[in-house]
Formats: C-alpha cells, sequence, structure tokens
C-alpha cells in the first residue's frame, strides 16, 4: 500500500458487496413491520402500522441507503487494508505475510460500531428528544451489521 497514491487496488471488492448486499437486506428485516424491532421502531419513530411510502419516497430511500452502505462498507474496508498492511511491516514487528482473522473482522466492526454509531446514536438522545428504546433498536442494528461486514471483510475474497 502506498500511502501517497490514490489507489483501491487492495478493496476487497467482493467482500465490500456481500457487506453493502447484507445490511440493505439486514436492514429491510430489521425495520419490517412484521419484525419486533421494526414494530418497535415505527412506535418510537410515531409511524402508522398502516403507513405505506410512496414510490418516489421508497426509491429515494433505497438509493440513499445504497449509497450510505457503500460508504460505509468502503471505508470499513479501506480499514481493514491498512490494518493488514500495517501488520505485515516487519519494522514495526509485523508478521510477514500477515493475514487477517475471524476475529479481526469482529473486533475491527465492533469498535468503528463503539467509536462512530454508538455516538452518533447517542446524540439522538441527548438532542433530539429519542428515546432509550429507539437508541437500542438503532444501536443493535448497526452493531450487527458493522461486525457481519467485519466478517465479511475478512473472509470472503481477496484483501490486499
Amino acid at each position: 500500500m502506498d500511502p501517497n497514491a490514490m489507489d483501491f487496488s487492495g478493496i476487497n471488492w467482493l467482500g465490500l458487496g456481500l457487506a453493502v448486499l447484507f445490511n440493505m437486506i439486514l436492514g429491510f428485516v430489521w425495520y419490517a413491520k412484521f419484525t419486533p424491532t421494526g414494530r418497535i421502531w415505527m412506535r418510537e419513530m410515531k409511524i402508522a402500522t398502516d403507513a405505506k411510502p410512496t414510490s418516489a419516497q421508497m426509491a429515494q430511500g433505497m438509493i440513499l441507503m445504497l449509497v450510505g452502505a457503500f460508504l460505509t462498507m468502503f471505508v470499513l474496508a479501506h480499514n481493514f487494508w491498512v490494518y493488514q498492511d500495517a501488520g505485515r511491516n516487519v519494522v514495526t514487528n509485523g508478521v510477514a505475510g500477515y493475514k487477517l482473522t475471524l476475529m479481526d473482522g469482529m473486533t475491527g466492526g465492533f469498535f468503528v460500531w463503539l467509536g462512530f454509531f454508538v455516538p452518533q446514536h447517542w446524540s439522538g438522545v441527548a438532542w433530539e428528544g429519542k428515546s432509550w428504546t429507539l437508541f437500542f433498536v438503532q444501536a443493535g442494528y448497526s452493531l450487527v451489521t458493522m461486525v457481519v461486514a467485519g466478517i465479511l471483510l475478512v473472509t470472503v475474497g481477496h484483501s490486499g
């Protein structure tokens, strides 16, 4: 990895694509009105159970979700690539040929969730009047997404 180049050849594109797909599928299930988390989310967001978005609202939501999921997974994949590269640096006591492990994926996803997602969800409670119940629904979704994405990014496809 050349830190002076905008080269993304070491990104695990297959893992990234699967992580985006997983994120979108999980979102549909997690927030669906037929699931406990979906019903709780709808209640806490004060969305009527018979509410149905228009085609335009649905299209906009899908596009924004796809772009957001891609950006999140791209940055996570890049973080794993850099982490693996650092792990291979023998000058700093790394191991030549180091490969990321399942535990690297799980802990990497967890710490990204803990440091970047949890504080964002907390601000909803602190400043937007959102309930702790909503916090746990949304933070739970983010946790599952990031841990599974971490696993996919280090175990499926090629990384670096």
